[in-house]
């Protein structure tokens, strides 16, 4: 079982809300933080033009990087 800490969960409702994208899983490294998107959803999660990772690394003063889902490796 997977356990988050306050922060990591944070971080995850702050990039939902900011992008509208369903996170699946998300990592703290580091060098910055690691965003799992539901399947579809990683148009979504960057925004036009990356605005939607610009928006939450200034806000979270990290760098994210985001990856898409997929059951097929």
């Amino acid at each position: 079982m997977i356990k988050f800490t306050s922060e990591t969960i944070g971080y995850i409702n702050l990039f939902e809300q900011l992008s509208r994208a369903r996170v699946k899983d998300c990592y703290i490294l580091r060098e910055g933080v690691l965003f799992i998107v539901h399947e579809g959803e990683a148009g979504k999660a960057i925004g036009k033009e990356g605005i939607n990772i610009k928006k939450a690394s200034m806000m979270i003063k990290k760098k994210i990087k985001v990856v898409e889902y997929s059951d097929d490796i």
